[in-house]
């Protein structure tokens, strides 16, 4: 059984308090996606679970927060800015937006078991 979640064009989850999503399966998030009021990172971690999975935001809204998917493919895309950190098994990065790392997330996230074992830029 294929597990997804889905949110895409108007539709958007709103959150200022600190909030974790767990996922196993496929997550899409695109057009307004998550937005985070408090503009805080840290009061936003996506965790991804188990090998396999893929997690992708595009659109219009910028992310504040962490995607802590060590073993799941990442990829961002459109024209949404992330500010705070990425961690998956491979991270595609595309479209007009950027990664603003947080270094307040060195202290809210995981500590220990990740380490950037390749690193290309185009």
């Amino acid at each position: 059984m294929s597990k997804k979640i889905s949110i895409i064009g108007t539709a958007k989850i709103v959150t200022g308090l600190n909030v974790k999503f767990y996922l196993r399966g496929d997550a899409n998030f695109a057009g307004q996606g998550i937005v985070n009021t408090s503009g805080i990172p840290s009061n936003l971690q996506i965790y991804g679970l188990g090998s396999g999975t893929t997690i992708n935001y595009a659109g219009g809204s910028d992310f504040y927060g962490a995607i802590y998917a060590p073993e799941c493919d990442v990829s961002t895309g459109g024209n949404s800015s992330i500010f705070g950190a990425i961690a998956g098994d491979t991270v595609k990065l595309s479209g007009t937006g950027s990664l603003h790392y947080d270094e307040s997330l060195t202290e809210s996230g995981p500590s220990q078991g990740f380490t950037i074992v390749y690193w290309q830029e185009n």
